[in-house]
């Protein structure tokens, strides 16, 4: 509704096409009672000045997050000893709660400072549990935590790598690793706020768990002092969104980056039923003849900047210094036709020259290579073992914004969700490079839940609101795209006019009736009839 235009319109005996644009136009964009006098139409004027001084101003400038994060982690000296008291070292943008086998060990809103916990665990297994809520304030978004428990174990250490660990004397899919959810995957679970945090290692084996939840992925945040356990990384989550909300300088809403996702999981590989890229460490590719110069390809589906492949040695843990392969090259290709070999490794689980093992060992082994367009990428065994090797997952790492995403605010009321409103005026502000994009949408509630379609992507910075109103809410989404994989577009600021005073239509319906035979001759004027229903706010007359 437009609160600054008070013309009127007077002129109705018009040709047919322009009857109908004046009409649609003065349902969509005033309230208006009509009185039928023959082939007349006379339009009520929008909203008087005391409602244009009642005009509000409603701004989003910064987007909360909350991302749930857990782990089972044990070691062998967990499986051997048990865990007694362990001490646990953690920090996360912006504040977290932090939970041990169920119980409250203590929480903190300061990103800068690292807080040490000693919590008793009397188990073999050490369940984590912790819910961080981020602001937006573009000061990092993600979560540390390592846990010293006195052995010899680098056990709880927040890392995007998998690990094959034995928990209760059996190999499980998920060890070393974390996993996130976010409010609306916790509902689906049937979690509670109070019952979240309270799990076993069995919850990881359970089909609708792994469906739900997403691994974490590298995040970022600001340097922090304390002392902890080597390969420790900065992990953040991503759910039922493409976007970010805490990690772009200057804060915003911008696509999510792929740093640290495995953007193989669940693609297409040349390996039978997706063995390869399934997240399961127990299936994978068995070889069962010489594998030499034999290659196994994935498809990324799009086209990604990658710079890391991983491969994971398979099934019985006390049997990978055996199993898994001694060295590997990579190949990439946009086409699957020409081949580019960008990166190997030789030597996998031994010490080279100077006494140094590759990270990972024999359990997993990566090539890194400088970033490269492609959508295929495939490994090729260059050097082979006196056993046959047992490849148990292929992931690939890449860099830069995936390439498109969408941002759904949740519903917005004023803090009056029985109040109609009449819209106005939608603004917002970004930074959008070349090759890049933003569109906004809305999406009304009435007061009677009905709930309106979304409307027509809009990528003008200021628009008049477009979707069915007086409405007791709404919400916007956010459309971000990137046809260049290294940049994002950024939203900065969304903000809608809207006032909750002089409400003369709640409803209203129009058509227009066909004159007598159903012509009309070209060029002349013509008699229509419009027909209006429409309910009158309390107090209307």
């Amino acid at each position: 509704m437009n609160f600054s235009d008070n013309s009127r319109v007077d002129k109705y005996s018009v040709r047919a096409i322009r009857v109908e644009v004046t009409l649609l136009r003065c349902v969509k964009y005033c309230a208006i009672s009509l009185i039928l006098t023959g082939i007349l139409l006379v339009a009520f004027v929008s909203p008087s000045f005391a409602a244009v001084k009642a005009v509000q101003t409603y701004v989003d400038s910064t987007w909360s997050n909350v991302v749930y994060y857990i782990a089972s982690l044990s070691g062998k000296y967990g499986q051997e000893n048990g865990y007694d008291d362990v001490t646990v070292s953690i920090t996360a943008v912006d504040e977290y709660t932090l939970y041990i086998n169920g119980v409250l060990i203590g929480s903190d809103n300061n990103w800068e400072t690292v807080e040490k916990y000693t919590a008793s665990v009397n188990n073999k297994v050490i369940n984590v549990a912790v819910k961080v809520v981020n602001h937006g304030k573009s000061e990092g978004n993600g979560l540390i935590l390592d846990i010293d428990s006195g052995s010899t174990d680098i056990v709880g250490t927040t890392t995007t790598i998998r690990k094959s660990e034995k928990i209760a004397g059996e190999l499980k899919n998920i060890p070393i690793a974390w996993w996130t959810f976010d409010e609306q995957a916790r509902k689906d679970l049937g979690f509670t706020e109070n019952n979240w945090y309270i799990f076993d290692e069995t919850l990881f084996t359970k089909v609708n768990f792994t469906k739900l939840m997403k691994r974490a992925m590298l995040g970022q945040m600001g340097s922090v002092n304390s002392n902890f356990s080597p390969g420790l990384e900065v992990i953040t989550g991503y759910f039922h969104t493409n976007v970010d909300v805490g990690y772009t300088k200057g804060g915003g809403i911008s696509l999510r980056h792929i740093e640290g996702q495995n953007i193989a999981l669940q693609k297409d590989s040349e390996a039978p039923d997706k063995k390869l890229t399934d997240g399961d460490l127990t299936l994978g590719y068995e070889y069962v003849s010489n594998p030499l110069n034999d290659t196994k390809y994935v498809d990324l589906g799009k086209i990604y900047r990658v710079n890391k492949m991983t491969l994971f040695t398979g099934r019985e843990i006390n049997k990978y210094e055996l199993r898994s392969i001694r060295g590997f090259s990579v190949e990439i290709s946009l086409d699957q036709f020409r081949w580019e070999e960008v990166g190997v490794i030789h030597g996998i689980g031994e010490p080279d020259k100077n006494g140094k093992i590759s990270e990972g060992g024999f359990d997993n082994y990566s090539v890194e290579f400088p970033p490269e367009w492609a959508r295929y990428l495939r490994y090729n065994i260059t050097e082979v073992r006196i056993d046959m090797p047992m490849v148990g997952e292929m992931m690939v790492f890449g860099e830069g914004y995936i390439l498109e995403g969408k941002y759904e605010s949740p519903w917005i009321n004023f803090g009056s969700p029985n109040t109609p409103k009449n819209f106005d005026t939608v603004e917002w502000d970004g930074i959008i490079p070349d090759g890049t994009s933003i569109t906004i949408q809305t999406q009304t509630v009435s007061s009677l839940a009905d709930t309106s379609k979304w409307s027509d992507p809009v990528s003008t910075k200021s628009f008049k609101f477009p979707s069915p109103e007086p409405a007791i809410g709404f919400r916007y989404r956010v459309n971000l795209n990137t046809q260049v994989g290294t940049i994002t577009p950024t939203l900065k600021k969304f903000s809608v006019k809207y006032s909750v005073v002089d409400q003369p239509v709640t409803y209203a319906d129009g058509y227009i009736t066909e004159p007598a035979g159903g012509k009309v001759a070209m060029g002349a004027d013509s008699t229509f009839v419009y027909a209006l229903s429409y309910n009158l706010a309390s107090g209307q007359y």
